[in-house]
């Protein structure tokens, strides 16, 4: 399913398990998981072009680790969330990635309190589809487009948000395409002292 270098593993598991921080995994295969794949240290996805389709509740966990980038990668989420930062990640790149999640196809939680996440060249589907909920986050989006599917007045959904606990917290998209559904608003900042800049 993925290799480092010239060694092939046969689960993406295993690959992230034997993978040293700066080392690349590349998948070989589309692959199905049913539980959430963690990468917790500073390596890199490179999807290769595949499909990671997840039954999980979150596709991918980005916990705890400086310098994650996931790139060239398919994620077709059926639950709630596609790439969820976590516990102090920092320095996240999303690159060229296609997502789609149920809920939040990125989404900053608040353990990732002061995270930077550089999104480039993605196409990202969801309701809340960048969510941010970390305090002092800075989040830029370039590129790609971002498709918000909220079709409720009531849930108040959109493209870009910042959560109230996001305070100080930043988003900024530049040379993004907006595709809004139903009653969404491009963005909406709920954060005490944060912005958004599109």
């Amino acid at each position: 399913k993925a290799s480092i270098g010239d060694t092939v593993y046969f689960s993406l598991s295993s690959a992230i398990d034997a993978a040293q921080a700066g080392q690349t995994i590349t998948l070989l295969a589309d692959l199905s998981s049913s539980e959430i794949i963690v990468l917790d240290k500073a390596i890199t996805l490179d999807g290769n072009g595949k499909t990671l389709t997840s039954t999980a509740g979150r596709a991918i966990n980005v916990s705890g680790a400086d310098g994650v980038t996931i790139k060239n990668l398919t994620i077709d989420a059926k639950g709630e969330r596609a790439i969820n930062i976590i516990q102090n990640a920092t320095n996240v790149t999303i690159d060229n990635v296609t997502a789609t999640a149920a809920n939040y196809t990125v989404n900053v939680a608040s353990s990732a309190s002061n995270a930077i996440v550089a999104i480039t060249n993605s196409n990202l589907t969801g309701l809340n589809v960048v969510n941010v909920a970390a305090e002092g986050a800075n989040v830029t989006i370039t590129g790609g487009k971002l498709t918000c599917n909220d079709q409720n007045a009531d849930e108040g959904y959109s493209a870009l948000a910042l959560n109230k606990d996001a305070k100080n917290g930043t988003i900024t998209a530049a040379d993004v395409t907006f595709d809004i559904k139903g009653d969404s608003v491009k963005a909406t900042n709920q954060a005490e002292g944060g912005t958004i800049t599109i």
